[in-house]
């Protein structure tokens, strides 16, 4: 069966609805002047609800397979209208679900839906705001999406190929960016930001990873890429200039967390292998945390409080000033460093293979603590309180 319906309302209303195959079904309405819908089914059992309200929007709905659904509308959703939107929705398969929706004083703005496969759900609002951009494509079986973005030039991307992966982000400011990309099953990505000139990125690769990142402010940068399965990377910033880079490459039970609450600081954590975990805390301003483990079993947590602060960790690397050099191979390292106060500095290094540990606290003001250690079996502990302390310790077989 085809049919074509050509309705007209109110100023000027265009509806072009095709319908091919059996049971399939579609319900229009336009209302304003220069709008464009086209609706095309192909297969059994699938549904389009699609509205718009406002003038000079664009809906173009493609279905092929069986049980698919979408809803799309613009405009009017509680008291704003929607001028000069488009929506483009392509659905492959069967039993797939899209909500589109634009509304509440929205004008420019776009939304791309792609989904191949079955059981996959997208739902896309953009509101309050113009020349948003919001990208999506699923490739997979029973994938889940949902894309918010509020206010004036946000770009959302999410790319999702593999089957039960989770996505979800969320922007409300201007000048917002959010990507995720996630290969493989079972993963979960979700990012929120609140401000202005917010980027956020999440690269997952294999299965069972999950990622968060929460910006609120502005100007904030969040990296966090995962390579292998079962990886775990949480990211939270509030302030200025904070920028955060989490990596983990291949392997497996690797986690890593990092808060930041304040200006200008910076944190960056790579794991390699298995089993290792890396948390960094930092609160004040000028804080600059680095954790990087290569081997199997290591741990590292590194806490700052206060202004002008430094602290790095290395297990089987060695810091040459500038970069990281990879070092002998290591396992069952753990290393933990807490700085309270102003002008503190700390650096730990843990090379070769055995079970080293290494714990740094302290306390006061313009504190300095060094520590190298490098063979097997070694333990280290300071612990500074006060001011103008200095310490080194080196170990090595």
């Amino acid at each position: 069966m085809k049919s074509i319906r050509v309705l007209f309302s109110l100023i000027l209303c265009v509806c072009v609805t095709t319908t091919i195959a059996q049971n399939n079904w579609s319900n229009t309405n336009q209302a304003g002047m220069g709008n464009s819908a086209t609706v095309n089914q192909t297969g059994n059992d699938n549904g389009s609800d699609l509205e718009q309200i406002g003038d000079y929007n664009n809906a173009t709905v493609d279905q092929t397979g069986s049980g698919n659904y979408s809803w799309t509308f613009q405009g009017f959703f509680s008291t704003g209208a929607a001028d000069n939107n488009n929506i483009d929705l392509d659905q492959v398969g069967d039993n797939n679900t899209a909500w589109n929706h634009q509304y509440d004083n929205s004008f420019f703005n776009y939304q791309s839906i792609s989904q191949n496969g079955s059981g996959n759900f997208s739902h896309i609002d953009q509101y309050d705001g113009s020349n948003n951009n919001a990208y999506l494509t699923q490739n997979g079986d029973n994938n889940t999406n949902n894309q918010t973005q509020v206010g004036t030039y946000n770009y959302g991307s999410v790319y999702t190929q593999g089957s039960g992966n989770n996505s979800e982000q969320n922007q409300n400011g201007d000048n917002n960016n959010a990507h995720i990309n996630q290969y493989g099953s079972n993963s979960s990505a979700s990012q929120y930001q609140t401000g202005l000139s917010n980027y956020a990125s999440a690269y997952q690769s294999g299965d069972d990873h999950s990622s968060s990142a929460t910006q609120d402010g502005s100007f904030n940068n969040a990296y966090q890429f995962q390579n292998g399965s079962g990886h775990s990377a949480d990211a939270s910033q509030a302030g200025s200039s904070n920028n955060s880079s989490q990596d983990q490459w291949t392997g497996s039970g690797s986690s890593a967390s990092s808060t930041q609450n304040g200006t200008s600081n910076e944190n960056w954590q790579w794991q390699g292998g298995s089993n290792n975990y890396a948390t960094t805390s930092q609160n004040g301003s000028s804080n600059l945390a680095h954790n990087l483990a290569y081997g199997d079993n290591n741990g590292s947590s590194i806490s700052q409080s206060g202004t002008n602060n430094e602290g790095r960790q290395a297990q089987g690397m060695i810091y040459n000033g500038s970069y990281w050099d990879y070092g002998a191979g290591s396992s069952d390292n753990y290393a933990e460093l807490t700085q309270d106060g102003d002008g503190n500095i700390s650096y730990q290094e843990q090379s070769g293979m055995g079970g080293h540990s290494s714990i740094v606290s302290q306390f006061g003001t313009t504190n300095n603590s060094d520590s190298f250690q490098s063979g097997n079996g070694h333990s280290n502990t300071v612990i500074q309180s006060g001011s103008n302390n200095v310490s080194l310790v080196n170990q090595s077989n």
